[in-house]
């Protein structure tokens, strides 16, 4: 799959070459198909477009990542999964956060959490991330306790 092409170069920092094979991964999956989870615990289409945001997010292009990131949100609320909402929701917190638009990302990982916390499996994965960047997110809101429990819990 190219999106963990993408992934292994955004995980190298070569962000530019990320999003590229990012971009090119989506042409792959028609709009029809984009809920299908191919056998998979994710839906694909949801995955790539997290790396894709994260990848952007590097190089300054919020506007388009926030592009990727509701329309990951739309796909996976649509498919009514909630693995794939959690890791949604993830990608448009760290989003907000890196924008330094603290509430919404608050906002947005909370609900990440809430997600992670009310179901088990396969939402379980997503939790150390989700409550890591929470509780950087309460930090730079000004409330560091709560924060520094959910760091350490991750």
């Amino acid at each position: 799959m190219l999106y963990r092409v993408g992934q292994s170069y955004h995980n190298l920092g070569q962000n530019h070459e990320a999003i590229a094979y990012l971009k090119q991964s989506l042409e792959y999956t028609p709009t029809e198909r984009e809920r299908s989870r191919f056998g998979l615990v994710v839906i694909p289409a949801v995955v790539n477009r997290t790396w894709l945001v994260y990848a952007l997010v590097e190089v300054g292009e919020f506007s388009e990542a926030m592009i990727h990131a509701k329309r990951s949100l739309d796909i996976a609320r649509s498919a009514d999964h909630q693995p794939s909402e959690a890791l949604a929701w993830l990608a448009t917190g760290h989003l907000l956060l890196r924008k330094g638009e603290i509430e919404g990302a608050v906002g947005s990982l909370e609900t990440g959490l809430q997600l992670c916390d009310r179901w088990t499996g396969s939402l379980q994965i997503w939790r150390p991330p989700l409550a890591s960047s929470l509780g950087i997110a309460y930090a730079r809101k000004g409330d560091p306790t709560p924060g520094i429990e959910l760091s350490s819990q991750a």
